[in-house]
């Protein structure tokens, strides 16, 4: 890294931001349900947490961009994450409840495409080296998860809120700490629409949005799918952080890929291999040692994915448009995907059950991956864009 880069201050705030989605996430329902909310209030929960993925990012980025990018925005958004999150224990009633975890969503799904922004302007024409600062998310994730559970063994659950309130405090800490690099000084090619509207750019975010969708399956039924095989807890709790772990790997040497390798390929390549791993997980999730292999594809289907998606997203997004570029892209991936892909998947687990299930995702990542094939090289040249597919 070149001395002007904050590494550290970067790398704490991807840090502290996937370590409050990992004390969150896996432990948010067994929190409800020790206060005594029922199932529907805890699944209507849910929905408010997915549904601000998919608006928070796109308006964020819309204020974000339309201020130049600059200090406010980011730390409104994470301070109304914290602020929002610290009322949770006096809340008694599930309405009032309601609302703070919105505003909370809100301010959270909000914050990283901004983060995602200021770290690439950071990077500067060296975007590989995103991933070594992106990995120490997968690594904040991964401790909070463990460690976590370990609180939460000499403590009740309903000290959840402590917990995830002093992370979303480092959280902020952060972002407050960080400096704002401002955009490029290049001028952004048109509107946001039209930027939208160009094939490549329309293909690149079809693919993005399929390919989280077919992680459905996968976020949502993966660990009853492997109880109902007869692995135990001990052994699905390996093969979840195993995934985890292996992305860290991909974000170590995301560098010497960049490098070598054409942007578009890499993303082909990531969505090829989702393709392989949910027909492989639906045929061979019984057979432990190839379950192994079939998670150390994570690497590539999340890891690499998501390093190469946010190089190109910030590529086509230029000047004042960055932040709603990476807004966008959060937005109709991991929330419009996301809540796609969930629904679906529930419905297939319900009425055709878990192999065909995970071949659906197959066949969704497979469309995927004919969009990247045939659509995003034919429209660049068509676009006539040749200092951008050079370097893509």
């Amino acid at each position: 890294m070149t001395p002007a880069l904050p590494y550290r201050r970067l790398a704490s705030f991807y840090f502290f931001h996937y370590a409050v989605l990992g004390a969150l996430v896996p432990y948010w329902s067994l929190y409800m349900a020790a206060r005594g909310f029922g199932a529907m209030q805890i699944g209507q929960v849910m929905a408010i947490i997915l549904g601000a993925r998919v608006v928070a990012p796109t308006l964020w980025g819309w204020f974000a961009d339309r201020g130049s990018g600059g200090r406010l925005p980011l730390r409104l958004a994470g301070a109304c994450a914290l602020f929002a999150f610290l009322t949770i224990p006096l809340l008694r009633e599930f309405a009032a409840l309601a609302v703070a975890m919105a505003i909370f969503s809100l301010g959270l799904s909000g914050v990283i495409p901004q983060f995602e922004a200021n770290t690439l302007n950071h990077l500067g024409k060296a975007p590989e080296r995103y991933g070594r600062v992106r990995l120490w998310g997968s690594v904040g994730f991964i401790a909070a998860v463990s460690l976590t559970g370990l609180v939460f063994e000499a403590l009740p659950v309903t000290a959840l809120p402590w917990v995830v309130s002093a992370l979303l405090a480092c959280m902020l800490a952060g972002i407050w700490l960080t400096p704002v690099c401002r955009a490029d000084s290049v001028t952004a090619p048109g509107s946001l629409l039209s930027v939208i509207r160009q094939p490549p750019v329309a293909a690149l975010l079809i693919a993005c949005f399929l390919v989280q969708a077919s992680f459905g399956p996968y976020y949502v039924f993966f660990t009853i799918y492997l109880d109902s095989l007869g692995y135990s807890s001990a052994a699905i709790g390996f093969y979840w952080a195993l995934a985890v772990a292996a992305e860290i790997v991909v974000f170590l040497y995301a560098a010497q890929l960049f490098s070598r390798f054409a942007l578009r390929r890499l993303f082909q390549v990531s969505v090829g291999l989702c393709v392989l791993r949910w027909a492989l997980t639906a045929e061979f999730a019984d057979w432990p040692a190839l379950l192994l292999v079939i998670q150390l594809t994570h690497m590539a289907t999340f890891g690499l994915y998501h390093a190469v998606a946010v190089s190109l997203i910030h590529r086509f997004f230029r000047g004042h448009l960055q932040v709603r570029g990476q807004g966008l892209y959060s937005s109709l991936s991991f929330g419009a995907g996301g809540v796609a892909g969930s629904v679906l998947a529930g419905f297939a687990w319900q009425h055709v059950g878990p192999a065909l299930t995970y071949y659906l995702a197959a066949t969704i990542a497979a469309a995927a991956l004919l969009m990247t094939l045939i659509s995003m090289r034919a429209s660049m040249q068509h676009a006539g864009r040749a200092e951008i597919d050079k370097e893509i």
